[in-house]
């Protein structure tokens, strides 16, 4: 338990530790505040990006800085610390046929930038729609759709836990731990503010190789001496409910309890599909989650490591 300890703070620490991020701001924005703790976002209308808007950031009505959305519509505003701060899209920037959703919410009075991260912040363009015309097939199609996708994402999730339990008969209970710690490397390694910003194909092979290491250590470190000393399923169950508590708490106190996004997630647009609404990343999650679990269901029953 003590070198799993001392390997989490490792983890923890370099994770934690912020680095430059010259290579991701412009140099008007940085405004000689740390580099990790930021305000962004993406202004994206009809699919295209808004280019030329500018966007001011203020504390307490003291002006933190400004900055003018670029060619792919993306903007940052690096601030001097964690804090609550007023955002103003300013509207007479827009160019010429581009207007936001509600023209009175052009300003977000309370944008909590959490520390060591850049919060993103959206602003909606375009025509929402008469209020209360969603039929109710719409509204059934949509839900449908989201339940989709999440029961592929906790049936990805499963696997692991399926395949413990069957191979040793416990019950690891800090398995949703491992799936985290394996989310949260790839956002490190994907991310604008404290990662070296790969693209998140890459970012989500780094993830997985972490949370790989990280079972293993668990493996090695704490299930293994448990077992040679002949301790029961039930005490090793109530092991792995603390081994999971822990975690949790190292993963509060390294990363906060604010929602991380993934940099090309940031401020995607949803696509609309007759009555579906849902951002492109889903016509990549859904697919994948089909193919890696048809996949794997074909790899248990007809290859030999399976079948064992």
């Amino acid at each position: 338990m003590a070198g799993l300890l001392t390997v989490l703070a490792a983890v923890g620490l370099g994770l934690g530790a912020p680095t430059a991020a010259a290579d991701t701001a412009p140099d008007d924005v940085l405004r000689e505040a740390e580099p990790t703790d930021a305000v962004g976002g993406e202004l994206v209308a009809d699919g295209e990006p808004v280019e030329g808007v500018l966007v001011q950031v203020r504390r307490d009505g003291a002006e933190v800085g400004e900055a003018i959305s670029d060619a792919d519509g993306r903007w940052a505003v690096a601030v001097p610390g964690a804090g609550t701060y007023q955002v103003e899209l300013v509207a007479e920037t827009l160019p010429e046929g581009v207007e936001l959703r509600d023209p009175d919410q052009n300003v977000r009075d309370s944008v909590r930038v959490s520390p060591g991260r850049e919060q993103t912040v959206r602003f909606p363009f375009g025509d929402a729609g008469p209020v209360g015309t969603t039929s109710l097939a719409d509204r059934a199609a949509n839900s449908i759709l989201n339940g989709l996708k999440f029961g592929l994402v906790v049936a990805l999730c499963s696997i692991g836990l399926s395949l413990v339990f069957g191979t040793t008969g416990l019950v690891n209970f800090a398995h949703a731990e491992l799936v985290t710690f394996g989310a949260l490397g790839a956002w490190f390694f994907n991310s604008r503010t404290v990662g070296p910003t790969l693209t998140l194909v890459l970012a989500g092979v780094l993830g997985v190789a972490a949370a790989a290491v990280l079972g293993g250590s668990m493996h090695f470190l704490v299930w293994r001496p448990l077992e040679r000393r002949r301790i029961g399923l039930v005490s090793m169950m109530i092991v792995s409910i603390g081994l999971g508590l822990l975690l949790r708490h190292v993963y509060g106190v390294v990363f906060g309890a604010s929602p991380r996004t993934y940099t090309q997630f940031a401020a995607q647009s949803p696509w609309e599909w007759g009555p579906l609404v849902f951002p492109p990343k889903d016509l990549v999650l859904i697919p994948l989650a089909v193919v890696v679990l048809a996949g794997f269901a074909l790899a248990l029953q007809r290859t030999r490591l399976g079948t064992a």
